[in-house]
């Protein structure tokens, strides 16, 4: 039940998405920047990197953000993984490995 409840609420995100990017894409650079900075400015604000970056490149990264919450222990990726996605810690830390090698030789 809690899977498909989950499944069924991306799916929900992820059409919602969709809308609000065709809908910043039919309006004018001036208004589409003034929408993007009046709905998403919190995040601009919470995140360094955002702050000083053109409204074009925002208005394309910003509609597909989205909070998630990491647990202790949680593992978002592995040495090696390659991924299609980028995170953006506002709260918190996490730490690094890095396997350097073999160790064994020596």
């Amino acid at each position: 039940m809690k899977i498909r409840r989950y499944l069924e609420h991306n799916a929900k995100d992820a059409n919602a998405m969709e809308e609000q990017i065709n809908l910043l894409n039919d309006l004018p650079p001036s208004l589409r920047s003034q929408v993007v900075k009046h709905t998403h400015g919190d995040i601009i604000e919470k995140i360094n990197f955002l702050r000083d970056k053109d409204p074009d490149m925002l208005w394309q990264i910003l509609p597909h953000l989205r909070q998630i919450q990491i647990m202790p222990k949680d593992v978002l990726y592995v040495q090696g993984d390659h991924s299609d996605e980028i995170y953006f810690i506002l709260k918190g830390r996490l730490k690094l490995y890095v396997e350097c090698g073999d160790q064994s030789a020596g």
